[in-house]
């Protein structure tokens, strides 16, 4: 009775077919090779995945990172398994950093096969940098008052991007120091200002009555000499004088 049962099971096997459970998992095809991205080699930490076009494979080995712009090389081999058809499938390599991902190379799979090398080429965009920080010109100066002539030490206070600075110290002096020293040789009072010029545009800054210069003293001396009264009589008187 037993083995009746056995060859009823069996007839009907053969008669309708019977797909196993579970395929047998293909054995895994090892990759290995440079990568470069936007031309360079890829920096240390980039991720590389493959996938296949038919079946599921598994994690294992996949995705792997580079180290000295290659991967499977100073880091482990890139592995590629799974469930896939006995026809094959063909491999698609994925380069990933901090900008994006980008299809790096393909491949046939083969059961067992490699480590194969297949160099990977990937161009990812890199995100557009900021807009230059428009320059805010300012700044200060010591002293602001005093006699002719008066050196003043000027300190540029400006901020954001800046190349160029054109200063214009109110007498027809100029300088394009970033921080000059200036010497007034006239009294008068005096506006200054400063421009700067960077990659984000330009700014100016004008004080208005900033400087403030004396004129110097002059010395002088003054002699008074008289006989009234047959007597001569002198008086000197010195001192100094503002003009």
């Amino acid at each position: 009775m037993k083995k009746l049962v056995i060859f009823i099971l069996l007839a009907f096997l053969l008669t309708f077919g019977a797909t196993p459970a579970y395929a047998v998992p293909a054995l895994p095809h090892a990759f290995y090779g440079s990568v470069t991205i936007n031309g360079s080699l890829a920096l240390d930490g980039t991720q590389i995945s493959a996938t296949v076009d038919s079946g599921e494979i598994v994690a294992t080995q996949n995705p792997v990172t580079t180290v000295g712009g290659t991967y499977g090389i100073d880091s482990p081999l890139l592995l590629v398994q799974g469930d896939i058809p006995p026809g094959g499938a063909t491999i698609t390599f994925h380069v990933t950093n901090e900008n994006g991902t980008d299809v790096g190379g393909t491949y046939d799979f083969e059961t067992g096969g490699g480590p194969t090398k297949v160099d990977l080429l990937a161009t990812i965009a890199e995100p557009t940098p900021p807009p230059p920080v428009p320059p805010a010109a300012e700044f200060s100066a010591s002293p602001t008052t005093g006699t002719a002539p008066l050196t003043v030490s000027f300190t540029d206070e400006s901020t954001g991007a800046i190349n160029t600075w054109s200063w214009s110290f109110g007498d027809g002096g100029t300088s394009t120091e970033q921080s000059p020293s200036y010497t007034y040789s006239d009294a008068g009072i005096y506006d200054v200002s400063l421009e700067v010029t960077g990659p984000g545009g330009s700014d100016t800054e004008t004080k208005f009555d900033y400087i403030t210069v004396s004129a110097a003293p002059v010395e002088y001396e003054l002699s008074i000499s008289s006989t009234a009264g047959g007597l001569v009589h002198a008086v000197k008187f010195t001192g100094t004088s503002a003009t």
